[in-house]
């Protein structure tokens, strides 16, 4: 498991992310202070200190480290985007939303700010149509998002088991944990990373459907933990 601790420092997760990359160099390049500034005054809503880093880190160049899948998420995107809202009568936002990669055909993801959250959750949404919650917060899915990154490689070698019960998450956590497995700080009840001494595994929780990639370090060893995790949890393939 690599080491890591619950923080806003965008070196930290840096940290955490050259540790999983095992040395390899990451290329990225930061959004210029004038051009933050000119975002924060565009969606006039206080955005969540980490990701504010990370644009200062990450911004026009991620090296690899997406959030958002195939969306827009560098800040020359958003910044067009919301400059576009202006001239616009019916803005393509949420409801007390921030959006936070410009829509393609995944979606948008934006960040939702409800009073009874002590920091905006993250959606995908279609403009203003808000679709399932991703994550409780920014953080978290930066993290997962990183830890995924490096440890499901692309081309895929991980197997991808799946159920369309809404519960499953906490029951993975839970057998993964008899199995040797420790979870992550950054899981919440939308996703989940967890990791033994020799695998690891990424879950997706929606409301209808629950999605697990499990790998290790051998495909005998990862075959293996499936057929487990398949008969425990009734999953499929």
């Amino acid at each position: 498991m690599i080491p890591t601790a619950l923080s806003d420092d965008i070196r930290e997760f840096i940290g955490f992310i050259e540790r999983l990359s095992g040395g390899v160099p990451l290329l990225y390049v930061g959004a210029t202070e004038e051009q933050i500034q000119r975002f924060v005054e565009l969606v006039h809503r206080p955005l969540p200190p980490l990701y504010l880093r990370y644009l200062r880190e990450f911004g026009r160049q991620t090296g690899g480290l997406r959030f958002a899948d195939d969306a827009h998420q560098d800040i020359e995107s958003l910044l067009e985007f919301y400059e576009d809202q202006v001239q616009q009568g019916e803005p393509e936002i949420p409801l007390n939303g921030v959006t936070i990669a410009v829509q393609s055909l995944s979606g948008a993801r934006s960040l939702i700010y409800e009073q009874a959250q002590p920091e905006p959750i993250v959606v995908i949404n279609w403009e203003k149509g808000v679709g399932e919650p991703i994550a409780q917060s920014f953080r978290n899915l930066l993290y997962r998002k990183g830890f995924s990154a490096f440890r499901l490689p692309n081309p895929p070698r991980y197997a991808i088991l799946f159920n369309n019960q809404p519960g499953t998450l906490a029951e993975a956590l839970s057998f993964g944990a008899s199995l040797g497995f420790e979870p992550y700080w950054f899981n919440d009840a939308y996703g989940a990373c967890a990791e033994s001494e020799d695998a690891w595994f990424v879950c997706k929780q929606g409301q209808r459907r629950f999605v697990m990639y499990l790998d290790a370090h051998s495909a005998a060893h990862r075959d293996a933990l499936k057929k487990k995790f398949v008969e425990k949890l009734e999953l499929k393939e």
